[in-house]
């Protein structure tokens, strides 16, 4: 059986949650859109040598699925991290008087998120990276921080506050 009290025990959980859903969120775009760069300039000068024909249509073939391969990579890991962050809400016990607490901290991480947001949009529109759009929900998500994490901590509320109801 479970033992409820070591879950519960944290009240602090739900703080965490949403920073690490942030940080990582923004480390893997990053990562995603430098790593596109780089693998763009070996992607050239894997076409450019003596290599052999299949190497070269294999190389191609990677950096042509790239984009929609760690698009999709993102989509997946950002879903899968606000599932995790619901059901973890769900096992804690809180009072509702912590509301008031819940609201400084969402205006403390929106503020964080939204210099991260803006960090995006310049990094994004740099004309060495113009190709961060050819990664359709990384792009969209970075663009609308703000928003999203907004629905992604109010929706985390309701659940962390309307499951006794």
């Amino acid at each position: 059986m479970l033992k409820r009290h070591s879950i519960s025990k944290s009240k602090k959980g739900f703080i965490e949650m949403p920073v690490m859903i942030i940080i990582t969120v923004f480390v893997f775009s990053l990562l995603a859109i430098v790593g596109y760069q780089i693998f763009g300039e070996l992607n050239t000068d894997v076409q450019a040598s003596d290599l052999n024909t299949e190497a070269k249509l294999t190389s191609a073939n990677m950096y042509a699925r790239y984009p929609s391969t760690l698009d999709g990579a993102f989509l997946f890991m950002f879903i899968l991290m606000w599932i995790l962050l619901l059901v973890s809400l769900w096992f804690v016990d809180s009072n509702p008087l912590f509301v008031i607490i819940v609201v400084i901290i969402f205006v403390i991480l929106l503020i964080a998120a939204g210099m991260l947001s803006n960090f995006w949009e310049d990094f994004s529109t740099d004309p060495d990276f113009d190709f961060a759009s050819n990664f359709t929900a990384t792009y969209f998500i970075m663009n609308n921080l703000l928003l999203v994490l907004t629905v992604v901590m109010f929706s985390g509320l309701f659940v962390m506050y309307m499951k006794n109801r």
